[in-house]
């Protein structure tokens, strides 16, 4: 079974983030999360599981720069993780959920 990598770009809202980690988490999948350097990272705390890896690296992202940012949690991914068998899946945690 192919694994999926979520990418989650997160500047705010830390319990709608947590709440879409766990509607989509499986066995099959893990989430990088990089949390804007704007941000208040401690926010963020209440987040955790065996596959949720928070980004070392944080970047000031601005409105429209989305593509900066993608190429560089892509990569950090490919560090992590086997390629050959992997989906990513690029999300940002400040849509709504139903």
């Amino acid at each position: 079974m192919s694994k999926t990598a979520y990418l989650v770009f997160a500047y705010k809202n830390p319990q709608l983030l947590k709440r879409a980690i766990k509607m989509l988490s499986t066995e099959h999948c893990a989430f990088f999360v990089h949390i804007d350097q704007k941000s208040d990272i401690d926010q963020f705390s209440c987040i955790s599981g065996d596959n949720v890896f928070f980004t070392d690296k944080r970047l000031i992202v601005y409105w429209a720069e989305f593509l900066e940012l993608r190429q560089f949690s892509c990569s950090y991914v490919r560090h992590l993780t086997d390629p050959s068998d992997l989906r990513v899946s690029c999300f940002s945690a400040e849509a709504s959920i139903p």
